[in-house]
């Protein structure tokens, strides 16, 4: 976990022998991290602001007067998991507005407005969620002006969690070019991608860092005396039992060697620079037909989103759903879709290993095609 968090230029505090004596483990998906490390931020939170209270009725009264007022933060790209999570932790969930002039990223400006407003209603934003490649349209959340807007309380008893979830995105950290995107996470308290989504590893693999594993430790940790034994007893080993939420844990970091064993860090960025390229590529062929379609969102990390012109929305809608539909329902390719704000977006992922560029052509000429068979009736 420690090479692999190098090669993704993580910050220190996430290393296992770094200053904050952090650390990473396998998780089976970005929904378990993601619910695990709320948990910790929820009691790490629920410590803090208790921490001067006596223990007792009173000091449990308060906890749980404090439970019944937090809340968990994401933006309103992030995904599902966030507010399933806050569902499963009996938290309130709230979602951040982005904008499409923002390029549905989310900013330390609406973070600090909501995070305002929530505390001005009595409420405690404990958590939130920042994006790198949100499952809409791959946004990157403005993750230095997070890092800004919570400078204020950062270590003090209103210390809000910040989990930056990459799980299909985080992948592209591998290219050094990326790696700018990493030093505000310094300031964040945990990290997840998902090696089985675009690092070429198979099903189930997410990767999840945290900047002090004692956080973790402290919420998750029970030792009935079945478990208990010399070895954990006397610190000599790490019990990952207690950095996730099941006993249980499968032996996921095998495949994951074989993987970086394989292809090196060298094939692996190669692979990642052809998903990148072309989706570039793609977004260029789009562009050069601006009387059939427009870009919605321009190709980030290998997905571009895009729609069929019209004359209005309803029709700009009726119309790229048609497309999609139609192309889908060759059996030659399988898209996905979205709808922002109302709008209706066809999204191309061009990151599978296999993809190359013959295939975005077929593609292009199979959108060009159907759209106009569909808006002209005809061949």
């Amino acid at each position: 976990m420690d090479w692999l968090a190098q090669a993704f230029g993580l910050p220190e505090c996430y290393l296992s022998g770094g200053s904050t004596h952090g650390g990473g483990v396998i998780h089976g998906s970005a929904s378990e991290a993601i619910l695990t490390v709320m948990c910790a931020a929820r009691d790490k939170y629920l410590a803090a602001v208790t921490k001067d209270l006596p223990d007792g009725e009173e000091k449990e009264e308060t906890l749980w007067t404090y439970r019944s007022k937090l809340v968990a933060l994401g933006s309103a790209g992030s995904h599902s998991s966030t507010k399933k999570a806050a569902q499963v932790l009996g938290v309130r969930f709230a979602a951040i507005p982005v904008t499409e002039e923002e390029g549905f990223s989310l900013t330390g400006a609406a973070v600090s407005k909501t995070v305002a407003d929530l505390r001005s209603r009595g409420l405690h934003p404990f958590y939130l969620t920042a994006t790198m490649g949100t499952t809409d349209v791959c946004a990157v959340d403005d993750f230095a002006g997070i890092a800004e807007a919570l400078a204020p309380t950062f270590n003090t008893s209103q210390d809000i969690w910040v989990h930056v979830d990459a799980a299909y995105a985080g992948s592209a950290l591998l290219l050094e070019e990326n790696q700018t995107l990493t030093p505000p996470m310094a300031r964040f308290h945990s990290f997840n991608f998902n090696p089985h989504k675009w690092l070429l590893t198979t099903f189930d693999c997410s990767a999840v860092w945290v900047r002090r594993r004692a956080w973790l430790i402290e919420a998750l940790s029970i030792k009935p005396p079945y478990l208990r034994n010399q070895f954990s007893d006397n610190e000599l080993v790490t019990d990952y039992r207690d950095w996730q939420i099941p006993l249980g844990r499968r032996f996921r970091s095998l495949k994951l060697w074989f993987v970086l064993r394989s292809y090196g860090i060298e094939g692996l960025q190669n692979h990642i620079r052809n998903g990148v390229a072309l989706g570039e590529s793609l977004q260029a062929k789009i562009e050069s037909r601006p009387d059939l379609f427009t870009v919605f969102t321009p190709a980030r990390f290998g997905l571009v989103t895009l729609r069929v012109k019209g004359a209005d929305e309803d029709e700009i809608n009726a119309r790229t759903e048609a497309l999609y539909e139609s192309v889908n329902g060759t059996g030659e390719f399988y898209l996905t879709s979205t709808v922002v704000n109302g709008k209706f977006a066809i999204r191309v992922c061009t990151g599978v290993e296999r993809v190359r560029e013959e295939h975005v052509q077929q593609l292009f000429d199979e959108f060009v095609a159907r759209t106009k068979i569909n808006v002209n009736g005809k061949q």
